[in-house]
């Protein structure tokens, strides 16, 4: 679809009369590795990709109609070397791009890290079609009641590190790069540019104050310093927040304890639809 600027905006749509789930990834990722793939550690310590259920496939077996989608900059999606392109509610506005081509009445989101954060800026966008909302692996940096100009600085400076792929500055987030390597068709001018933007524009706490529907936070055990998932859900009204299994910020979304806290929430969600 195109979005409100001319960008194309790629997705997967599963089809089907299920309720809809539209799912948004991580910084550096796709739609595919983050929901449509399963991830653990090998013994070198580097992510592979392993056999077994991810997180659309147990949707689609209960009958949801899954869609997952990349992000500006990301997998196939349209891409920029410029920041500019990545601020504010770029993203959000995007995701209701795809939500007009669905032609549904209801969805849920489920976003991860800052597919979370986009998430969480669509709370506040008076987007009549929400029906709930799953914030999962959202760093409280990302929000306005917890940044500081270091997480800028942070992110400008990964972001810098992705378009020049110079990583002296930054050995120990070679990770990082390790990653966003997973997706064939990475495009690390587009990625730095969106960490750059992302890092300095956190999701108003407004958004979140204004929520009008069911909001789930979740966080993995190794991935829930300073108590955050509790934090944020403190700032949405009503908000459920849980912390399941052990897993960190990278391997969260393909454990299984993951997949089945966030099923429930959203089958009490379809309950009263």
């Amino acid at each position: 679809v195109e979005s409100f600027d001319g960008t194309s905006i790629s997705f997967m749509d599963s089809g089907g009369d299920g309720p809809a789930v539209v799912m948004l990834h991580g910084l550096t990722i796709t739609s595919r590795i983050n929901w449509e793939a399963r991830f653990e550690y090998d013994s070198d310590g580097r992510l592979v990709e392993v056999e077994g259920p991810t997180f659309a496939s147990i949707l689609r077996d209960v009958g949801a109609r899954t869609v997952a989608v990349d992000a500006r900059g990301h997998g196939y999606s349209g891409r920029s070397d410029d920041p500019d392109r990545y601020r504010g509610d770029a993203s959000a506005k995007d995701v209701q791009a795809v939500i007009d081509a669905l032609g549904v009445d209801a969805v849920d989101l489920v976003g991860y890290s800052n597919g979370a954060a986009t998430a969480a800026r669509l709370l506040g966008l008076g987007e009549s079609r929400l029906r709930s909302a799953a914030l999962c692996g959202m760093p409280f940096t990302l929000i306005e009641a917890n940044y500081n100009d270091g997480v800028a600085w942070y992110g400008g400076e990964v972001g810098k590190a992705f378009q020049n792929d110079d990583w002296e500055t930054w050995p120990d987030m070679a990770s990082v790069r390790d990653v966003a390597s997973l997706d064939p068709v990475h495009d690390f001018a587009s990625i730095g540019a969106s960490w750059i933007a992302f890092g300095a524009e956190p999701v108003p706490d407004e958004r979140l104050a204004s929520a009008t529907v069911p909001v789930f936070v979740v966080k993995g055990g190794g991935d829930n310093g300073d108590n955050e998932a509790a934090r944020i859900a403190a700032m949405i009204p009503g908000a459920q927040a849980a912390v399941v299994g052990d897993r960190d910020h990278n391997t969260t979304p393909h454990d299984d304890a993951f997949h089945d806290a966030v099923l429930s929430f959203l089958r009490e969600q379809w309950k009263t639809d």
